[in-house]
């Protein structure tokens, strides 16, 4: 017999790579489970296309699994399969959107130019950029003004 899905999908321990996602296994089907699979929709856009399996590990007796690999800053919601030697469950109920966190820089930042921007101040513009698999996704500009004083403003261009 297949397994039942898996119920009560819960997140925790959210980073910026990983979650913990809690559940209650379903009915295993008189067999013990071989393989849990983790699909994902992310950045809300997917909620209508389909699920991707984004991680899958093999423990019979898991009742919370670490999700790795997932990219920083962005919104996902998961859900669970449970597969045995007769074949998957049906899907678990999503769980809710949840965002991971920010992450530090994966480069240095690039065109870093300082100037004065009065007696007291420099003016710094660098950019910051996101790179995936060698392709730039964006790029913005940040300027910031460091003082001598306490009192300094930052601000995207």
């Amino acid at each position: 017999m297949i397994p039942h899905a898996p119920t009560s999908l819960a997140v925790s321990n959210i980073h910026a790579t990983q979650v913990r996602l809690q559940f209650i296994p379903g009915f295993s089907g008189h067999t013990f489970i071989s393989l849990w699979i983790v699909e994902a929709q992310k950045n809300y856009v997917d909620a209508n296309n389909s699920w991707v399996q984004i991680y899958s590990v093999s423990d019979p007796d898991a009742v919370s699994i670490t999700v790795s690999s997932l990219q920083p800053y962005t919104a996902y919601r998961l859900r669970l399969i449970a597969q045995n030697i007769a074949g998957q469950s049906p899907p678990s109920q999503p769980t809710v959107w949840f965002d991971t966190l920010q992450d530090l820089p994966s480069a240095p930042p690039t065109g870093v130019m300082v100037r004065p921007f009065n007696e007291t101040a420099l003016l710094v513009r660098w950019a910051v950029c996101q790179f995936e698999l060698v392709t730039m996704i964006s790029c913005s500009v940040v300027i910031a003004t460091f003082c001598l004083t306490l009192l300094c403003k930052m601000s995207l261009v």
